[in-house]
């Protein structure tokens, strides 16, 4: 992306204040619709903390000049306070504090464009439904899904290894493992504890059992023919959710390809020379939140000072909430999945 549009400036303008504007649309908040109520110190330090998050995603959004962000993350937000207990008119109520005190802080037309963030926002809002299981019948290894999440939940990993293994002996293709059980029971896993039924700690689990058990999988991975072509995948910045963009990189060695999977938590600085030095074909980054956008835009950037320069996709939550967005950030395409990942990755080669 290029250029300080009115959107950026503004994106800019709100992260310079953040800190501030975050306090003040917390005392906001409680002022008009909580009066007469003392929350502890404590409970109001959370809150500043809550709505400096909620704030860095609408930076985020308006950098990479997409509402459908914003939205996307205030609805999650929406599905999570529900959780919690929270009243229906709290993040409502939030959101127009905040837009208040943001706009303290901009020019005219950029509380124009911001404006239109929040009514996008709201609207999405009014429009939410409840986010259903990802373990539904449609799924075609939807029996074998449920059991190892079922298995890992209880904390029988090796229950859940064996489970995976044995479908494999029985004819289920690794593909298919990885696409259907392994991308479902993660994306669930994400959903329950958004809903407050699973902890942190039984969501890390779960992830390092999958990786524990995408581990024993490697001999039917490693056994395809070379094709000659090479991949470099990494997550951007300090981004931790690093499984999903190790599945892309099995799925590009299962096609063949020689891979270079970096992981996650690598400096730009560095992921560059790596790319540099290895000379792939194309390089895969991996975004899951939102506020990693404009770290994949800064590797993009510095790609294409890369004399020959690869191939680039990009993936993740928020390219899944705007399909559009890869083109916006310089990237050569997007895909939804690892196999469709490498199918458009070949299919660019061509």
């Amino acid at each position: 992306m290029e250029g300080q549009t009115v959107t950026r400036l503004a994106s800019v303008a709100i992260r310079y204040n953040l800190a501030d504007t975050a306090q003040a649309s917390s005392d906001r908040y409680y002022a008009t619709y909580h009066q007469g109520a003392t929350p502890s110190p404590e409970y109001l330090a959370k809150s500043v903390r809550d709505v400096a998050y909620h704030l860095d995603y609408l930076c985020e959004a308006l950098w990479a000049e997409d509402r459908e962000l914003f939205a996307g993350y205030v609805c999650w937000a929406a599905e999570l306070f529900a959780a919690l207990g929270f009243s229906p008119s709290m993040l409502p109520n939030l959101l127009d504090a905040m837009q208040v005190e943001v706009n303290r802080n901009l020019q005219a037309a950029q509380v124009e464009v911001v404006n239109d963030f929040f009514v996008a926002a709201h609207s999405a809002l009014a429009q939410r439904v409840a986010t259903p299981s990802y373990l539904d019948d449609r799924n075609p290894n939807h029996a074998l899904a449920a059991s190892y999440l079922e298995a890992l939940l209880d904390g029988r990993r090796h229950d859940a290894t064996r489970i995976i293994l044995d479908a494999v002996h029985a004819g289920v293709k690794v593909d298919d493992i990885y696409l259907n059980v392994f991308q479902q029971t993660q994306a669930e896993i994400g959903r329950l504890w958004q809903m407050n039924r699973i902890t942190v700690a039984q969501e890390h689990y779960v992830t390092a059992a999958t990786q524990f058990v995408m581990a024993q999988l490697y001999p039917y991975i490693f056994s395809a023919n070379r094709k000659g072509l090479r991949l470099v995948a990494a997550s951007v910045g300090d981004e931790l959710h690093e499984l999903g963009i190790r599945m892309v990189a099995d799925f590009f060695e299962m096609a063949g390809w020689d891979t270079y999977y970096i992981g996650a938590s690598t400096p730009t600085r560095d992921l560059i020379a790596t790319i540099a030095d290895h000379r792939p074909n194309v390089v895969a980054l991996s975004a899951t939140l939102t506020t990693h956008l404009m770290r994949v835009a800064e590797v993009i950037d510095a790609l294409h000072a890369i004399p020959d320069r690869p191939v680039v996709l990009v993936g993740g939550y928020p390219f899944n909430i705007s399909p559009e967005l890869w083109r916006r950030l310089g990237a050569d395409g997007t895909a939804v999945d690892a196999r469709g990942a490498v199918q458009l990755a070949e299919s660019l080669l061509a």
